[in-house]
């Protein structure tokens, strides 16, 4: 079901907002195992060969419905609604991928850096471009179809900030060879399982002490496992297991203490628990990782 990032590292309610434009606060996705669903329906459907379509403001009045039915948690906590939503379109269906929420302290959009960050699957530190040309904001809701190529995306993108009138842009991916966190061997870990289809993603704090809460959650491969827990931690992470399942659900913990937010995103401590429940085992090494580039249009 992919990849649910929310600018990945930006936690619950803007407590933390990691590549995330300012005034913006990036919200998990529904809870469960499974994704909840809603039917599509005008204007949040896809034509034949369409892979990404934007809806602008003013919203139909059906919108809160299909927010409130498909973001779980979130939507209990923010019951009014989303600023912006990024919404996953598989067979007349939608899921939830993610939202932003107006705090006042900025625009009311996306920032075009937090958008191709979340639609191509990338953290914002593999993004290259004029922090100008980053900043600026598009406002609206997106519809991508899942199994969506990055070549597409990247052309239905770039279309749609022309459309916006704010000028043509390029957007361009480029290998550069990068140190990185490596999760390798075999993968002997109980989950997934009948019971429990998700791995738990967290540093060094205590699940079982009350104040611990899901912030984030997504299903995929473990290749996207991996981008996952790298914007956790703010390190790039490459999964090279052997025996792996063709796809697990992660759900990412931080804490409400303050004083125990950081060590939720600790590296060494969020990788051991990976470890434990999977078998794998953490190296370090230097791969090849993919970096947008993006560039104003002649």
């Amino acid at each position: 079901m992919g990849y649910v990032n929310r600018l990945w590292a930006a936690m619950f309610l803007g407590m933390v907002m990691v590549g995330a434009a300012a005034g913006q606060a990036t919200g998990p996705a529904g809870a469960g195992n499974q994704k909840a669903t809603v039917e599509a329906a005008e204007p949040y459907t896809l034509a034949e060969g369409e892979v990404l379509k934007r809806v602008q403001p003013p919203f139909v009045e059906a919108r809160l419905g299909i927010y409130q039915a498909v973001a779980g948690e979130q939507a209990k906590a923010i019951p009014g609604g989303a600023t912006g939503m990024i919404l996953q379109y598989e067979e007349g269906k939608l899921s939830y991928r993610g939202a932003i929420f107006y705090n006042g302290r900025g625009g009311g959009g996306y920032s075009l850096g937090s958008l191709i960050s979340q639609l191509l699957k990338v953290p914002t530190r593999d993004i290259e471009g004029d922090a100008a040309l980053l900043r600026r904001t598009i406002e609206g809701d997106f519809v991508v179809r899942k199994g969506a190529t990055a070549d597409a995306l990247r052309e239905a993108l770039a279309k749609i900030v022309l459309e916006e009138g704010n000028g043509s842009i390029v957007l361009s991916e480029k290998l550069v060879e990068k140190p990185v966190k490596v999760l390798s061997g075999e993968w002997t870990g109980a989950v997934p399982n009948a019971e429990k289809s998700f791995l738990d993603v967290y540093g060094d704090i205590d699940l079982s002490d009350g104040e611990t809460e899901v912030v984030g959650e997504g299903k995929g491969t473990v290749e996207e496992l991996g981008r996952a827990i790298g914007s956790w931690i703010q390190k790039p992470v490459v999964v090279e297991a052997t025996g792996g399942p063709p796809s697990v659900g992660w759900k990412i913990y931080n804490s409400r203490n303050e004083e125990s937010r950081k060590k939720a995103h600790d590296a060494e401590a969020v990788l051991k628990h990976i470890e434990e429940q999977t078998g794998m085992k953490v190296s370090e090494g230097e791969r090849k990782v993919p970096r947008i580039v993006v560039e104003e249009g002649r």
